[in-house]
């Protein structure tokens, strides 16, 4: 589905029954030709056989499994779990290479959330680079080489999770030189997506998207309540809200 920036919803169906079980995340697009046409959409696809990279051409319409993305040193073996992040950088912000994807994953055994590079070509693999730790909750991955004037510099990593001590979204960035996650600020909601754009779609330039649902609390207040026997006759409460 595409949407323009009033929020009306477009469907798109020309993928139709091309996605396949069991589910799609970290969705990211590159425009340059990465060995597979440009102007592309790629997506993690965790399929019932383990987890791949795949390819969505909304034009075509098509979408592929390009390669496993296995946990071994095996590029052709049968793709791990535990994916569920994508984004792509044309810069080399970790020294590990130009055009390259970046991924989140949680390892199935110890739990760890790992950060780490793949190239597009076939016949490579994921590389993990760093170990992020366990239970902070992380949801997804963007990447920018601007400047956002944070303080950071340019060409960084930026992430939403799902703080398990507050039920709510964590902003922070990723040093891809360190492998230190910080948390920039709490968003006071739960948010599952995030993106970024240099182009001024309405809001202002430079600017990340992200969907997600408002967290409100309610408070309710209780008039005094006089003590009661079993055998009393009926009452009334009237809380406000």
């Amino acid at each position: 589905t595409s949407y323009v920036p009033t929020g009306a919803a477009t469907p798109q169906p020309s993928v139709g029954n091309s996605l396949t079980p069991n589910n799609y995340a970290g969705l990211t697009y590159a425009a340059g030709d990465l060995g597979f046409g440009p102007l592309s959409f790629y997506a993690i696809h965790n399929s019932p056989t383990g987890d791949y990279l795949a390819l969505i051409k909304p034009g075509a319409p098509t979408v592929t499994d390009l390669k496993p993305m296995p946990l071994s040193t095996d590029p052709l073996t049968q793709g791990g779990a535990g994916y569920f992040a994508l984004s792509y950088a044309e810069d080399n912000p970790g020294a590990w290479g130009a055009n390259l994807f970046y991924y989140l994953r949680i390892d199935p055994i110890s739990g760890h959330t790992w950060f780490g590079s793949m190239i597009p070509a076939l016949g490579s693999r994921p590389i993990d680079q760093w170990d992020l730790g366990t239970g902070r909750g992380f949801t997804d991955l963007a990447y920018t080489s601007t400047d956002l004037g944070l303080g950071f510099g340019p060409s960084r990593f930026y992430y939403l999770r799902l703080d398990p001590s507050t039920n709510t979204t964590f902003f922070g960035w990723i040093n891809p030189m360190t492998g230190t996650a910080s948390d920039i600020q709490n968003l006071g909601s739960v948010y599952r997506t995030l993106v970024f754009t240099t182009t001024d779609v309405a809001y202002g330039a430079s600017k990340f998207y992200s969907i997600g649902q408002s967290s409100q609390t309610q408070t309710i207040t209780f008039v005094t309540i006089p003590s009661h026997t079993t055998c009393d006759s009926a009452f009334t409460v009237s809380p406000t809200a």
